[in-house]
């Protein structure tokens, strides 16, 4: 069973996460000849943890360094475009381009530390090619180990899907699954339209990246970087986004993607999975309450030695009460174990950056809480009927409500439970022997 750290919201678990990242980066005592090699996610999940990241490097840069950790991306898309020789990297949509832009510009990690996969210009062969090259890679990177040691990275990052998706690892995905080419879903096109901008190829545009990095003196990034030195990405040419107004559609979505297998991530040292919002909530219950399924393929995390699940409060709000009591009770204990990384230790670089929230405040002068009817009688029905826990927005309206209204609300709700039980414990006494 992987460990689970249940924190208060999403800022919270970026606090966590930021800091267990460094905890392990530093205790390694990464050098040149020893560096962390460190497995990351894209999407909007990990975010937080990236700013939190760049947060305490800028805070300590020589104590914070990402100067001796080496990266390997999880996924990337194979976009068309790239077979006319614009590369991947100056495209806004790619993971390549979001990497650098919301994380790896912004800290001292080498250029020629970035891997990350690419697909550009490849056949059909040569995709499989850059697939194997990626595992070649990593296992090249961690030299000869003991039997029974890792063969993969020193920690594997992830998020996942309200499908329990990890990576590309679509359901169904092999649980033995190695980086592979991958054919997208149509769900999972459709719904990573909405992240997709509708872009242009401007040759004269500035990269604003290689802009920055020039400009800050580095080297430049590479594309392509898997095992012949990479190609540097140049200032100049860049996909811009369209000014029609026109929006991304299914076929600006590229239905084929490069990504690690689940086996892959399972050869980690240690995988951390960070998991927020209502709409993981089921995906996470599935993970954590139920058995190992190739539906869920992130569930395969329970088979791993080291394996920790940091979520927000609404993440949890479909499993059992059991459960999550048991594991709120460890929460400090999981703090602690930060030692000096604690983001509630004073001095840390983050305290205070996650304070616990403050409670609504209640009485005549309270700010309504937006709820609706059908939306009580739903949670309402799910206590009763699936023994799941209300929502924090469930209680907090219930303690939010005062005056005329909260005082028929509180006499109407214990009246309703006691009738709901009244007519089936009524049934079940009348039923014969």
């Amino acid at each position: 069973m992987p460990r689970l750290v249940i924190t208060d919201d999403k800022d919270s678990v970026a606090d966590y996460t930021a800091s267990l990242v460094m905890k392990r980066i530093v205790d390694h005592n990464a050098s040149e000849d020893r560096p962390f090699l460190l497995g990351l996610p894209t999407g909007s999940t990990p975010l937080g943890m990236y700013e939190k990241l760049i947060q305490m490097h800028r805070f300590n840069p020589e104590k914070y360094s990402f100067k001796n950790v080496i990266t390997f991306n999880m996924d990337e898309y194979v976009f068309p475009e790239t077979s006319t020789g614009k590369p991947s990297a100056k495209n806004p949509n790619s993971y390549h381009f979001f990497m650098w832009h919301n994380f790896f510009q912004h800290i001292d990690i080498l250029p020629e530390n970035v891997h990350i996969l690419d697909g550009d210009g490849k056949t059909a062969e040569q995709l499989e090619e850059e697939c194997r090259d990626y595992e070649k890679i990593i296992r090249d990177m961690r030299g000869n180990v003991a039997e029974g040691e890792s063969q993969g990275v020193d920690l594997f990052l992830g998020g996942i899907g309200p499908d329990g998706h990890i990576a590309f690892n679509e359901p169904g995905s092999s649980l033995a699954s190695r980086t592979r080419m991958k054919t997208l879903a149509v769900d999972t096109v459709e719904a990573n339209k909405k992240h997709f901008k509708k872009i242009v190829w401007d040759p004269i545009a500035e990269d604003p990246i290689s802009k920055k990095l020039s400009q800050d003196k580095r080297n430049p990034r590479l594309a392509g970087n898997n095992g012949d030195g990479g190609t540097p990405v140049k200032e100049w040419g860049f996909f811009v986004e369209d000014t029609s107004g026109a929006k991304a559609s299914n076929a600006d979505v590229p239905s084929t993607a490069l990504t690690v297998g689940v086996a892959t991530v399972m050869d980690a040292k240690e995988v951390m999975i960070l998991v927020t919002g209502q709409n993981k909530a089921n995906a996470l219950e599935k993970c954590i309450e139920e058995g190992v399924s190739h539906q869920w393929t992130v569930s395969m995390m329970q088979m791993h030695a080291r394996s920790i699940f940091v979520v927000d409060e609404d993440a949890t709000a479909e499993m059992r009460v059991r459960t999550v009591d048991y594991y709120k009770g460890l929460k400090d204990v999981h703090y602690q174990m930060l030692g000096e990384f604690n983001p509630h230790n004073q001095g840390h670089p983050l305290h205070n950056s996650g304070a616990e929230k403050v409670a609504p405040a209640t009485g005549a002068g309270a700010p309504a809480q937006p709820a609706t009817e059908a939306a009580h009688r739903s949670e309402i029905k799910a206590c009763l009927t699936k023994k799941k826990r209300p929502t924090s927005s469930f209680t907090e309206r219930l303690e939010a409500t005062s005056g005329l209204g909260g005082a028929v609300w509180s006499i109407a709700f214990p009246v309703m439970v006691a009738t709901v039980l009244g007519f089936v414990l009524g049934r079940h006494s009348a039923r014969p022997l």
